[in-house]
């Protein structure tokens, strides 16, 4: 594994892979929490369940005093309702000095810089600047319904952890609390399957850490992130979603699984369209897609969504020679948690880049302005393909 100009994570081919401080993400998708994850990736220490604890603590003290009035909030929403798109209407919303932060017991029982402190908080506010996003006008009554839900799972011992909140805040789940648990766990699956791995080849990445080097503050930083979402990149996680959902139209219909990939695959060829969620412009095979899936196959056993990507997997590989890639597969387990909102699934996923986004960026802050020194621009600006860019 070779990682290029940082140390925080890197892409390997030959075999393809990923990595994140040294570990392969495979293993992270398949056993890290959320809040381990992040840790991960934004220290550098190893993995550890009882900082990952506090973290979880942290983040749902700081979740719970959110007030639907607070201005990034209220700019995510009066943006969207203004007719910008939801990845849009959070950048706005970074745009506003934050005053969101964790509390000082668990900055002090974790041990940390106070830049990485920032960098927390803002992981944890932004679902929720989504959720104002997306859904403007029943933002407010869902933050509260969430921190209702949260208070009585309390009274009853059976507190919501973090990524739990995180899909009450989206989607209204009145089931058992085993199916509640089992969609958060399949949810917490697909946040840790984004959160880094690529070093700073992807634009999500790549944007917020040049713009740091300006000295824009992180919110900033994160806001040019999001600006970098187009159809190209992040948005093939909204048109797999919307494949998917035609499918299991279509099968309620009365088509097989089988038959409904044959029709959406050959809807693709006939209107020179690209399939959403396969392919790969780097891998030859996303390894991805195969451990998500795996880790998150108790949510999605015997699931029609299931049997859909299994069936499109099947007829993009003989039809198009095309394999998965991490868009498709997080499309899938979206919808079986209940998010079936396409832009709030490809949304959704930029929250959780947003983990490598602050990553890069806090380590792009110990580099000179400009990434290296005016002798070494130099030295190496004729070595450049005049097409690099």
């Amino acid at each position: 594994m070779r990682y290029h100009g940082t140390s925080i994570d890197g892409v390997s081919i030959d075999p393809d892979g990923l990595e994140v401080r040294g570990v392969d993400l495979a293993e992270i998708i398949a056993s890290y929490r959320y809040t381990e994850a992040i840790l991960h990736i934004l220290t550098g220490k190893g993995r550890d369940g009882a900082r990952g604890d506090i973290l979880d603590r942290g983040f749902c003290r700081l979740l719970a005093r959110l007030s639907g009035d607070e201005p990034a909030l209220a700019l995510s929403a009066r943006a969207a309702l203004l007719g910008s798109s939801a990845i849009e209407a959070v950048a706005a919303g970074l745009l506003v000095p934050s005053p969101f932060s964790l509390d000082e017991a668990t900055l002090a029982d974790l041990d940390i810089a106070p830049d990485i402190g920032e960098a927390l908080a803002l992981i944890a506010v932004l679902p929720v600047m989504l959720r104002f996003a997306t859904g403007p006008d029943t933002a407010k009554v869902a933050l509260a319904g969430m921190q209702a839900a949260q208070g009585q799972g309390q009274d009853q011992g059976q507190g919501l952890d973090f990524v739990s909140r995180l899909h009450r805040l989206f989607v209204e789940d009145h089931h058992p609390l085993a199916a509640q648990r089992s969609a958060s766990l399949g949810l917490e699956r697909a946040l840790v399957g984004w959160h880094g791995g690529f070093g700073y080849l992807p634009p999500s990445v790549m944007i917020p850490r040049i713009s740091i080097g300006t000295g824009v503050p992180l919110r900033h930083a994160v806001s040019a992130g999001f600006g970098a979402g187009g159809p190209m990149h992040i948005g093939a996680t909204e048109y797999a979603v919307r494949v998917l959902l035609t499918m299991l139209s279509a099968m309620e219909q009365g088509l097989s699984a089988n038959e409904a990939a044959k029709r959406a695959v050959a809807h693709i060829r006939e209107n020179g369209l690209r399939l959403p969620g396969f392919g790969h412009p780097l891998f030859n095979k996303d390894p991805r897609p195969d451990v998500l899936i795996a880790a998150a196959r108790p949510l999605l056993e015997g699931s029609a969504v299931l049997s859909a990507f299994e069936a499109l997997q099947v007829e993009a590989r003989s039809s198009l020679d095309l394999l998965p890639n991490i868009d498709s597969a997080m499309a899938t387990v979206f919808i079986a948690c209940g998010i079936t909102d396409p832009k709030t699934a490809a949304a959704l996923s930029l929250c959780s880049r947003a983990v490598a986004m602050l990553a890069h960026c806090l380590e792009r802050r110990t580099k000179p302005a400009f990434g290296v020194t005016s002798r070494i621009a130099r030295e190496h600006l004729h070595s450049l393909p005049k097409d690099w860019i």
